[in-house]
């Protein structure tokens, strides 16, 4: 089980509570046909319903259940969450 996962549901048994994620690439990848922030796009869609990917800090009641994620990654195509 991947980490999206096990946080998606620790937040359905925990509707109250909140996740603060820090995501990041510290590598230069080569020969890859997608750009991290495509794949990282489309991983959390799988639930986006669980993620809040603004780019204000929310109050605690916007984010309550939800992933809030602060990206330190560069994203041309999908901006999204707190840089």
């Amino acid at each position: 089980r991947d980490v999206a996962h096990v946080c998606v549901d620790f937040l359905k048994s925990n509707p109250s509570e909140t996740i603060l994620m820090l995501a990041s690439t510290e590598h230069m990848p080569k020969n890859n046909k997608l750009l991290f922030d495509e794949v990282f796009y489309n991983y959390i869609q799988i639930h986006h319903e669980n993620w809040y990917l603004d780019s204000h800090i929310p109050t605690l009641k916007e984010c309550r259940g939800k992933v809030v994620l602060f990206r330190r990654f560069y994203s041309r195509k999908y901006p999204f969450g707190i840089d």
